[in-house]
């Protein structure tokens, strides 16, 4: 019913809208001619409006919760039912050349790099990277059309669809969003009323941006596993990567790490090859017998970053997380620019015995590699930002294993020689079912004196907050209630002399040490009153936490 009411409220924009010229590709766009910056301003917001009618609201969401219904429903002829309404065959996208990444923990961080090293050779690249929130995944289980939750792009919507590195423009988003979206509405009577949800429409939006400038390479994130994902609709890569393997979505992808290989594993096509890291033995074993299934040519092993020849390349993404994301990245480029080229290419072992898995030959970097893994940059994963006295440390960890390594990152950039005029700040949240207690364990490391909870709401008063935050599948009161939740695991983790941290405390957990906000701009306020000399603060638990945050910083989508 709201989307239905929001298409008919913009129905005559939509019309005059429709009589624009089509979306020129990237090469042959002329800023003069784009609209004054108020109109597109206006245009985009209607777009993103339009665009949040595709989500489900909380109430329905809860229903659909409650039935408890787990069956797995593919999304590839779903997926393919769109693209062939927007004119896009399953066969064109073949000419995006596609490097597709699925896994746990990095695929963005992976993506990223990859397309910044394939751009570093100057080929026109596109980048699209969308990823699932646990509220979301029901909208592929289901049999019922649920309608996705926004995805945690940090501050816009646009920036999840880059063209040569850089997000669409207000403008660009709005031509090929109408685009899209007017041929797909145009034909739903043909189909049952259907249109596609949030993701899927992005998806396709994508694939469409793609087609229409010509890119050489389309690098393409994996929402949530990876057999079921709408963007295994590509049945051509050139080349697939999967990163580590960790326990999330467990009660989508299974319980096991078996069972979320096989689904992560998905992803892998006949005689195409694919790269990971190192795993745990059983994710190994999932993923090997997947290829097998699937008949990818080879499922190799990345090298360690050290064996490369020559000095160790500097990299852009920081943390030793990183280190094997970007082993990953250099063989997907590698490949794909051998494949490109038209050279044979083949999987080189290392002959390792301790591995089921043939490990792929290091190779000499030459400096359009070091070139891409140097300049390579991914908002909110391992990002400093000063602020007058306080200086946020922001990574969108929320993993065990990431948190882990955020707290690793954080600990490493601390300047012992402050200790003593230095508050250390937590400013946490979660979304979905994640287990607070699992995630703020590894933070208890780090010594901070207060700990800080808040909803991924950037401002307690609606008017204030972007149209690109707004979600209609969870409450602002549920969105704080699990915030308040997450206050009171920290106090009884601190309390908690079985946790290992209580005795570090000189008193019991009181309000003054953790504390819960309504906002992210009254959290971030609450930074600002205390009067140490310098204040330092993870911000960490979520993506979205870390857009909101961004957000009230004063970031915009052209300093990502």
């Amino acid at each position: 019913m709201q989307s239905r009411t929001l298409l008919r409220a913009s129905c005559t924009w939509l019309e005059t809208w429709l009589q624009r010229p089509r979306p020129r590709p990237l090469s042959t766009r002329l800023e003069s001619m784009d609209p004054e910056p108020s109109e597109i301003d206006e245009n985009y917001r209607v777009a993103i409006s339009t665009l949040n009618g595709l989500q489900t609201n909380a109430a329905v969401l809860e229903q659909i919760r409650r039935r408890g219904d787990d069956r797995m429903v593919s999304e590839y002829n779903r997926m393919q039912q769109y693209l062939e309404r927007v004119g896009i065959a399953p066969a064109d996208l073949a000419q995006l050349n596609a490097v597709h990444v699925s896994g746990t923990k990095g695929k963005g961080s992976v993506c990223a790099v990859t397309e910044s090293i394939l751009r570093c050779h100057d080929f026109k690249t596109g980048l699209y990277v969308l990823v699932y929130t646990l509220s979301s995944c029901i909208s592929i289980i289901l049999k019922a059309p649920i309608i996705h939750l926004r995805s945690p792009h940090l501050l816009e919507v646009r920036e999840r669809i880059r063209l040569n590195g850089q997000p669409l423009s207000r403008g660009e988003f709005v031509s090929y969003f109408w685009d899209v979206y007017s041929k797909l509405n145009n034909t739903r009577h043909l189909y049952n009323d259907a249109m596609p949800s949030y993701f899927r429409f992005l998806t396709v939006m994508a694939f469409s941006v793609f087609l229409s400038n010509k890119v050489d390479v389309a690098v393409v994130e994996v929402g949530i596993g990876g057999t079921h994902d709408s963007t295994n609709i590509i049945e051509e890569p050139v080349v697939c990567g999967i990163t580590s393997l960790g326990y999330d979505h467990t009660d989508i992808l299974g319980p096991t790490l078996f069972d979320i290989a096989w689904h992560k594993g998905g992803i892998c096509k006949q005689h195409r090859p694919a790269f990971t890291v190192e795993q745990r033995p059983e994710a190994l074993t999932g993923l090997s017998r997947r290829a097998r299934e699937l008949g990818a040519s080879s499922l190799s092993l990345v090298p360690p970053l050290a064996s490369y020849p020559g000095p160790l390349p500097e990299l852009g993404l920081k943390g030793k997380h990183q280190v094997p994301n970007a082993s990953l990245a250099l063989q997907l480029s590698s490949y794909w620019l051998q494949n490109h080229s038209s050279t044979q290419s083949e999987c080189v072992s290392s002959g390792r015995a301790d591995s089921a898995l043939p490990t792929a030959a290091p190779f000499p970097l030459t400096q359009e590699f070091t070139d891409g893994l140097r300049l390579c940059r991914w908002a909110g994963r391992n990002q400093v930002v000063e602020r007058g006295n306080v200086t946020y440390y922001l990574d969108g960890a929320h993993t065990p294993e990431s948190v882990a390594a955020c707290a690793e990152w954080f600990l490493s950039q601390m300047d012992t020689s402050h200790k003593q005029d230095t508050l250390r700040v937590l400013l946490f949240n979660t979304t979905g079912k994640r287990d607070t207690r699992t995630l703020l364990l590894p933070l208890m490391e780090c010594g901070f004196s207060r700990f800080v909870f808040c909803p991924n709401i950037s401002h307690s008063e609606d008017t204030q907050n972007s149209p690109d935050h707004t979600s209609h599948m969870v409450t602002q009161s549920s969105q704080l209630s699990h915030c308040y939740a997450n206050q009171e695991c920290c106090k009884h983790i601190l309390s908690d002399k079985n946790a290992g941290v209580a005795d570090v405390w000189e008193e019991p957990a009181s309000e003054e040490k953790t504390r819960a906000c309504v906002s992210v701009a009254d959290a971030l306020q609450h930074m600002d009153t205390h009067s140490a000399a310098r204040v330092v603060v993870l911000v960490t638990g979520s993506l979205h936490l870390i857009g909101s945050v961004m957000s009230v910083l004063g970031f915009t989508v052209e300093d990502l």
